[in-house]
Order: C-alpha cells, then structure tokens, then sequence
C-alpha cells in the first residue's frame, strides 16, 4: 500500500469516528444546565410562584433521570460534570433557570442513533418543555400578571 492511500484510508476512519461521535447529543451538558437550574429554583421564593416553582423542579428532576439513563444507553457516562454553557449574567433567577433549561433542551436535541436512548430523549424533552411552560407561568406571576395560555 502506497503512502498516499494509507493516509487517505486514515482519513477516512478519522472522519467516520467523528461522524459516529456526533450522532450522540451531548447528554453530560444537559445534565450540568439542569442541575444548575434544579439549584436555581430551590432556593425560596415568592408565595405567588411556590407551586410553579415545585412543579417546574419536578419535571427538571424526571428530565434529569431520564437523560441519564439515555446517557448510559448511549455509553456516555452520566456521572461526568461538564461546564455548564449558560453565561452568567445578572438576570433573575427565574430568567436564569430558564436559559439553563432552554440550554439543555437545545444539547438534547440533536438525533439520537441508538433507539433504546432515544426513548428516554424524548421523554425529557417533553419534561423540560413543560418545565419552561411552568418557569414561564412563574414569571408572569411574578410580574403580577395573568399567567400565559
């Protein structure tokens, strides 16, 4: 085998192997946003937005157990802390709970290759999109406003 074609051949599987790396969301980020966010809205709060705060935890809690275990079936380590990527800013923390959970969203979202994981990716997205419909309820509250339909 001639150099060139040895290099062209290594090429080839550098490129499948981060092909096949990509196929994953990056489940480890979700995990840090949520738990940030988790943190965020277990601090107290307002009487007005206590419920919506609870609710919105409980969901941030399935979704957490639900990606990890996708994690786990896509032979990603659920246990290893990534940065979290929401930057810090002098918002509320409702604000910030909620850019840490669109956050997460957004690093699930990608296609899932392995079918078994992807069951559990869609049922935390379905939590997490609930969690922000409650994050959002609590905002208004906040405000003093009717909350959104």
């Amino acid at each position: 085998m001639n150099p060139l074609s040895r290099r062209s051949a290594l090429l080839g599987l550098v490129a499948s192997a981060v092909a096949m790396a990509q196929r994953h969301p990056d489940y480890g980020r979700a995990l840090s946003d949520l738990r940030m966010a988790r943190f965020i809205l277990t601090r107290p709060g307002s009487y007005r937005t206590e419920d919506e705060q609870r609710r919105a935890v409980n969901r941030i809690n399935n979704a957490i157990r639900d990606i990890e275990r996708a994690a786990i079936s896509a032979h990603q380590n659920p246990a290893w802390r990534e940065p979290n990527d929401v930057p810090p800013g002098r918002a509320d923390r409702f604000r910030r709970a909620r850019a840490a959970v669109a956050s997460a969203l957004r690093d699930i979202q990608q296609w899932e290759a392995n079918p078994n994981a992807s069951a559990w990716r869609g049922r935390a997205v379905q939590d997490l999109n609930e969690a922000l419909r409650e994050i959002d309820i609590a905002i208004q509250e906040r405000r003093g406003g009717p909350p959104p339909r």
